[in-house]
């Protein structure tokens, strides 16, 4: 009996010692687990007691997008707009101001003026030679070399033929006092400045339309222009090599 005992016992302690496997030792019989590898045990997956290390906490390095830099490069400016002068018609202008002129006398309900016939013709030589004196001198005035418009008109025999009585009124209108003429400049086929806006006439027309334009805005030249009896007109247009469009209107009743 107390050697069944002894064997029971011996059973027993056998499964309790063999029933597992044992976690690597030391010499000195205590379980240690190397720091090195961290491993857990390769017995039957529980996890031996590990000795708690310091993490070292593993800093992010954020990689940055480089902002792209705004740098001053140069840009490509537009090709300033140009027409050589040789591409504009002065007769085509001119027979365009008579046109634009009598559709402003329309829209006052006013007769229009003829730029045909024998003395219109004379008043538009006459008119030509004033643009032509105007831009030898470079400048839009009514004298020149102490001629003015009165004088034109009777050097052209026109002060008489072109009087005419007002309309409405007890006196005659006579071609004193540049009160029969308008003049001005204005620029073709190259950008310029007016009324701090930059204006460009590519064509025949819109220099006309420029010019005449610039008239009904001026006061004397509107009122001239306007005349309700005055039945004739003449233009004469000059346009320079540089695209200055100097332009004079005589009227004639």
């Amino acid at each position: 009996m107390v050697l069944v005992a002894a064997l029971s016992v011996g059973i027993v302690v056998g499964m309790q010692l063999g029933g597992s496997a044992a976690a690597p030792q030391d010499e000195g019989g205590a379980q240690t687990e190397t720091a090195a590898d961290g491993a857990a045990d390769d017995g039957d997956g529980s996890a031996s007691t590990s000795t708690p290390t310091t993490e070292t906490p593993t800093t992010e390095t954020a990689t940055a997008t480089a902002t792209p830099v705004e740098t001053s490069t140069p840009q490509p400016t537009e090709r300033e707009a140009y027409v050589p002068a040789r591409y504009y018609n002065e007769t085509k202008i001119e027979e365009l101001v008579v046109k634009f002129v009598n559709e402003e006398r329309q829209e006052r309900r006013l007769d229009p003026m003829s730029a045909e016939g024998r003395t219109a013709r004379q008043i538009a030589s006459m008119a030509r030679g004033h643009s032509v004196a105007m831009a030898g001198e470079g400048a839009t005035v009514h004298e020149i070399d102490g001629v003015d418009s009165a004088d034109r008109y009777r050097k052209n025999d026109l002060y008489t033929t072109c009087t005419f009585q007002a309309a409405g009124k007890q006196f005659t209108r006579r071609p004193d006092g540049n009160d029969f003429e308008a003049i001005g400049k204005t620029v073709a086929g190259r950008t310029y400045t007016e009324d701090n806006r930059e204006q460009f006439n590519a064509g025949n027309r819109e220099v006309a339309k420029a010019i005449v334009e610039n008239w009904f805005e001026t006061r004397p030249y509107r009122e001239r222009l306007s005349y309700e009896n005055a039945e004739r007109m003449g233009v004469g247009i000059n346009v320079t090599e540089q695209g200055d469009v100097y332009a004079t209107a005589n009227i004639c009743g």
